[in-house]
């Protein structure tokens, strides 16, 4: 049965109405519906789908298992990590700070942390850290023993200072390197000007704003309500994959539902949380080098997506992607026409991450929304 949201939080009710009725939505659900179990009966998705039309959510939904020792199925309402989707919020909260003359993008780390190494830290301004661009390499590979890695996440200044202060592999905006060294760094510059951690920041000026109370930091020792377990495929059984949420921090910390992700969505399209004028600094793309149509705004990628099948119409997308295996996330927004599709997954492997270049479940999704026919999945390889 398709799940329909039955309301939305009070702080978008500024739309007309942001939420279809089960009568006027209920034949583009069934198609979406279709398509959904489609992509899951052929093992390519398990997990949570929602798509807002027009700014209402015409539907909502979970397939597949969130826990497959129980048996619980995945539902609309299911927790899952969302990974780098995290980005997005930290970007918004910076942005959020420049709207109070608290700081401004070309800053550098230097001008609000202080005890950061000079040489690098006078260099380094913050767009550089919104658009990959500062020159920092990755840290979380380094780790070597599990239980200091979390002990020193509970430590920001420390754990900045012991891993997010290389020399740099380049000169600051010289190159696009993704990284998530750059958004450690923007979660301690967000600490050091709120006078709190990062969770309690960003539940105080985005969660709690929009009634989002499904969403958070994850920590590893938390119990958190329906959460889903992250699995591994391995032939044709299925393998548990722990998942630790602190790691990711201002990078990759958070956990959501498909629900509370379209609070956010109606929030950005809304500038609910921010300034039409921010928002079009946010999200106004920068190309990255030598990869024509590739482009990076403040913690989002914005590009034009040609839809089949004449490729002639091409609606601007604000896309996010997470993963950290198990868990896949992928937020898309349409700014332009009032439309959203957020897919999240507990399940790998899990192909969400197409959008840009290939057809599949996100494409046909995007298809779907705009009135077209979906192209189906992609054919499978015939090749041993």
């Amino acid at each position: 049965m398709v799940m329909f949201i039955p309301i939305l939080s009070a702080a978008l009710m500024s739309m007309p109405s942001t939420v279809a009725t089960p009568t006027e939505s209920a034949p583009l659900a069934e198609r979406i519906d279709d398509v959904v179990r489609d992509y899951n009966a052929r093992g390519e998705f398990d997990g949570a789908v929602l798509v807002i039309k027009n700014g209402k959510t015409v539907y909502a939904n979970g397939v597949g298992t969130a826990d497959r020792t129980w048996d619980v199925p995945n539902t609309a309402d299911t927790r899952f990590h969302i990974c780098s989707v995290t980005k997005q919020f930290t970007a918004m909260l910076i942005m959020q700070l420049v709207a109070e003359d608290r700081l401004d993008v070309d800053d550098s780390i230097h001008d609000h942390l202080p005890w950061y190494r000079a040489d690098t830290g006078t260099k380094i301004r913050i767009r550089h850290l919104l658009t990959h661009r500062s020159g920092l390499q990755e840290p979380m590979t380094t780790f070597d023993e599990l239980d200091d890695a979390l002990a020193l996440c509970s430590d920001i200044p420390a754990a900045i200072q012991a891993y997010c202060m290389s020399d740099l592999l380049f000169e600051p905006d010289a190159q696009f390197n993704y990284c998530n060294t750059d958004y450690f760094v923007l979660g301690a510059i967000i600490e050091a000007l709120t006078g709190q951690d990062f969770a309690d920041a960003l539940q105080e000026r985005i969660l709690d704003p929009l009634e989002m109370h499904d969403t958070g930091m994850r920590r590893y020792e938390s119990v958190v309500p329906r959460m889903a377990t992250g699995y591994v495929q391995v032939g044709d059984t299925f393998e548990h994959r722990l998942h630790f949420g602190q790691l990711g921090y201002a990078a990759a910390g958070m956990y959501s539902t498909v629900e509370d992700m379209a609070r956010w969505n109606m929030a950005v399209m809304n500038h609910t949380l921010l300034s039409e004028e921010l928002s079009n600094v946010m999200f106004t793309p920068k190309q990255i080098d030598d990869k024509p149509g590739h482009y990076v705004g403040f913690g989002s990628w914005i590009y034009p997506r040609p839809l089949p099948p004449d490729n002639e119409f091409r609606p601007r997308l604000i896309e996010r992607r997470g993963y950290i295996t198990p868990f896949t996330a992928l937020n898309v927004i349409c700014p332009d026409d009032g439309h959203a599709i957020v897919l999240l997954s507990n399940t790998d492997p899990c192909d969400i991450h197409q959008l840009p270049y290939n057809q599949g479940l996100p494409l046909d999704l995007l298809l779907l929304v705009y009135d077209r026919a979906p192209l189906g999945p992609p054919a499978r390889s015939s090749a041993p």
